[in-house]
């Protein structure tokens, strides 16, 4: 290799332990539960019975946020949680499944009302298989893109403001992956 030394940045967030990884775009995530690692760009999480978070400590009301993520292992949910508040275990949670739905919910300690059921057309399913997320927040309105698809548009008002997170739901044998693209506040 002509003498050059390849390198990737390999980090590990077990637990609510924070770790750094001189990347100024993690230095604002903390895990909660499970095992989070960040390999290059990409973030890795594994359940931990019961659901796992990486959460952005920064609180946003109106924001752009675009994830890319994938299903590695076993079928069971994964998520992008907004507006979440993690003292109460509170917020709106966009639920995905990797061989069936997109499902739009609150969250309210482990209590989900659905407010958007259902699947999508533009979602790719299997392990392994990249989609992208991005949901735009602005005041008390929703709208959710797959794949850069328009899936639908929400209005509620329940949650004003909060965290954004990562979360992969399940036993340890749930891992997922995720690449944030954009983090934006409008």
């Amino acid at each position: 290799m002509n003498g050059r030394i390849l390198f990737s940045i390999f980090v590990i967030f077990c637990s609510s332990t924070v770790a750094q990884d001189n990347r100024e775009s993690y230095d604002a995530w903390e895990a909660h539960g499970g095992c989070w690692e960040i390999k290059d760009s990409i973030i890795y999480g594994r359940g931990d019975w019961g659901y796992c978070k990486f959460l952005y400590s920064k609180t946003l009301t109106d924001f752009i946020i675009k994830v890319r993520l994938a299903k590695v292992e076993e079928s069971g949910g994964y998520s992008v949680l907004f507006r979440y508040d993690d003292n109460k275990d509170c917020g709106y949670h966009l639920l995905l499944f990797p061989f069936s739905t997109v499902t739009f919910s609150k969250l309210r300690s482990d209590v989900h009302e659905y407010l958007f059921p259902g699947n999508s057309v533009y979602w790719q399913q299997g392990l392994n298989v990249w989609n992208t997320i991005t949901i735009e927040s602005s005041e008390t309105s929703f709208d959710i893109y797959v794949n850069d698809h328009h899936l639908f548009t929400l209005k509620d008002s329940e949650f004003t403001s909060g965290k954004l997170g990562l979360s992969v739901g399940g036993d340890p044998r749930q891992k997922a992956k995720f690449e944030i693209l954009e983090i934006r506040e409008k």
